[in-house]
């Protein structure tokens, strides 16, 4: 059954955990509130923990190797089952908001 979870947290600008419940096979997360404009990642089930691949105002693509997003396991079956958001400077601001969309197949 797929499950999708939309949501927004606040950067800290350290490692961010989000607990969902299950762990997604595919994390987009959104700096919305960007001072540079928009800020964009997204992680497909595959990836190494804490990548991502990045996209800036400018249209820059990057790849992100350890400031991305990762895996979250906790306790199987347990509500802290999620992914995290790494510390990467243009995604991860302390104070702006952060908006997430997390999908299992």
């Amino acid at each position: 059954m797929k499950q999708t979870v939309i949501g927004t947290v606040v950067g800290t600008g350290n490692l961010l955990t989000i607990s969902l419940g299950f762990q997604p096979d595919y994390v987009e997360i959104i700096n919305v509130t960007s001072a540079l404009g928009f800020e964009k990642a997204e992680w497909i089930t595959g990836m190494a923990d804490l990548s991502a691949y990045k996209t800036i105002a400018t249209g820059v693509r990057t790849k992100l190797t350890t400031t991305g997003i990762g895996m979250y396991t906790g306790t199987a079956g347990v509500n802290n089952e999620g992914f995290t958001i790494g510390a990467d400077a243009d995604l991860n601001v302390l104070g702006e908001t952060i908006s997430y969309r997390a999908v299992r197949n």
